[in-house]
């Protein structure tokens, strides 16, 4: 089963990288994106520079900066919290529910990842590329081209809650499991 998951992931992860890298296209080239088209435009222009070019240069400056950089933990930090967080706000504002599950299971992920970060001072120490990794792994999170959250939710989160909810109910016979509710009468066990 472990092994079908993985290979599931894995064959969703080569489109998830197309699906971003045509977004990503799409957005540098976005006539209609204003100052910034114009800007990129106007650099692209002066060097001879494909827009794409000189988005990887900048990313490979700020994956430098993300190794060496004094406020590397804040950068990384803010970028795990401040889009999904006003994502979050948008997503309750609307009537759609598929948009809060997502962010939901955004930050359930993050809580998770979050018990494991705490070491995360004493993991920089060893492995400098500790910033680095754990900012591609939060957009790998947080992007709706990749769903990587809801993967990860999928493949490890949602099959150990459930492992420990089995655990706790065989130990505990009596508690009913959360979000079950055995009515008396009728013999029925409903999800809520």
């Amino acid at each position: 089963m472990a092994a079908r998951n993985e290979m599931a992931t894995r064959s969703e992860t080569a489109p998830s990288l197309r699906r971003l890298h045509a977004a990503l296209m799409e957005t540098l080239y976005d006539e209609q994106s204003g100052k910034l088209g114009a800007l990129l435009a106007r650099i692209e222009a002066k060097t001879n520079v494909k827009r794409e070019q000189l988005l990887y240069a900048l990313g490979g400056l700020f994956a430098i900066y993300m190794v060496l950089g004094h406020f590397a933990q804040l950068v990384c930090n803010t970028i795990g919290f401040a889009y999904p967080a006003y994502a979050s706000v948008k997503a309750i504002r609307t009537d759609n529910k598929d948009d809060d599950t997502q962010w939901l299971t955004y930050w359930t992920v993050f809580a998770v990842f979050s018990l494991f970060d705490f070491f995360g001072e004493s993991i920089m120490r060893v492995f400098p590329f500790y910033w680095l990794l754990k900012c591609a792994f939060l957009l790998y999170l947080c992007l709706p081209q990749l769903n990587g959250a809801q993967q990860l939710y999928r493949d490890v989160v949602d099959p150990a809650v459930t492992k420990l909810e089995y655990m706790y109910h065989s130990r505990h016979p009596t508690v009913a499991p959360a979000g079950k509710s055995t009515h008396a009468g009728n013999g029925t066990d409903e999800t809520y």
